[in-house]
């Protein structure tokens, strides 16, 4: 093959905004097809891209013998049913994250992929976020020494509106849903969890919400390393966004990536942090106290698709394994548990 075609499940904030414009971008990958219950998002998909094939039913689209790829972009509790008949239709699958609700779905879904011999990987797209890439970097170049600690936040004041987002038994949330980046990541930089301790809260201003508002999870690393994620839903004032202590030095860093705004107005590339946004570094060089801004790192979407198209066209070593998503996923579910019982879990124990 010298390009991969690729149909879209869902044309809501993922298929839309990030999965259908990164997609046309890259090169080896060309978007054929949007998949909707809806008439009016299978027209808006039709009116955005005029060339797409468009289906009412997964089921239609993948009888389609032209279709290689899937993305499944739909609620959460809907992605291990979706994988699965994918998989059954010998389609490669890409996810949008969390790759599924629990660990026993994630087993089914990577077991029933490599049965099938196609591509599974899950859209971790911000291990290309430029704030993420800027704190790595001054991590791997040794400017904080020794981590002792890391905090990542994503906080902000609003509900998630009347939307299977704010519902538990659609695996709605913000643990879920954000959780699944900021633990992503940690597990990027710092590898193996031993502890999990959890924390949260269901204060809603409004009826009708059954997740929860607000979470706190610490995580102990089997290197000593002691990390804070936290989400919410209740904060007007800003935090930082990531917050990193080490033997040598100390990290602030305010903002979100830039490239989801971005994306909403239709920029694909070039997407720069705001130099307010800066990371404030304050290390200790030759004996020299220095503190310094950070320019943020070029985030990179685009990375993501293009290590899609090139595993699938030349054979290139994922750069997000399903495996790696089911790691995360299983913090995450031992968050809830350590909430339930107040207690902290042994990942080693589960």
């Amino acid at each position: 093959m010298s390009e991969i075609n690729v149909g879209v499940v869902g044309y809501g904030l993922g298929g839309k905004v990030f999965h259908c414009p990164l997609i046309q971008a890259t090169e080896g990958l060309n978007l054929y097809a949007v998949c909707s219950r809806t008439e009016e998002k299978r027209a808006a998909a039709k009116a955005d891209y005029e060339d797409l094939v468009t289906y009412a039913t997964v089921e239609e689209l993948l009888a389609d013998p032209n279709l290689d790829l899937v993305v499944i972009s739909t609620p959460h509790d809907t992605h291990a049913p979706l994988a699965l008949q994918a998989f059954a239709a010998k389609k490669h699958v890409v996810m949008d994250k969390p790759i599924a609700v629990t660990t026993q779905e994630a087993d089914q879904m990577i077991a029933a992929a490599k049965e099938q011999g196609v591509l599974f990987s899950v859209f971790q797209n911000r291990r290309w976020d430029g704030d993420y890439l800027t704190v790595k970097q001054a991590i791997e170049s040794g400017w904080l020494g020794e981590v002792y600690t890391f905090e990542s936040r994503v906080v902000g004041y609003g509900l998630p509106g009347r939307t299977w987002r704010g519902k538990k038994e659609h695996g709605g949330g913000r643990l879920r849903d954000w959780g699944a980046h900021l633990v992503d990541q940690a597990l990027q930089l710092f590898g193996e969890v031993e502890t999990v301790w959890a924390d949260l809260q269901y204060r809603h201003w409004d009826a009708g919400f059954t997740v929860e508002s607000g979470a706190v999870v610490w995580l102990r690393f089997t290197s000593g390393v002691r990390a804070l994620l936290e989400t919410n839903c209740y904060s007007r004032i800003p935090q930082p966004r990531f917050y990193v202590h080490g033997s040598l030095g100390s990290l602030e860093k305010y903002g979100l990536d830039p490239q989801e705004e971005a994306l909403k107005r239709g920029i694909v590339r070039g997407a720069r942090d705001d130099p307010a946004h800066y990371a404030r570094l304050v290390t200790e060089i030759n004996g020299q106290v220095i503190d310094a801004r950070l320019e943020t790192q070029p985030g990179n979407y685009l990375a993501y698709y293009a290590n899609i198209a090139a595993a699938l066209l030349q054979g290139a070593e994922l750069a997000v394994k399903p495996e790696e998503s089911r790691e995360g996923l299983r913090v995450i579910e031992a968050a809830f548990a350590s909430a339930e019982t107040g207690g902290a879990v042994c990942l080693g124990e589960v």
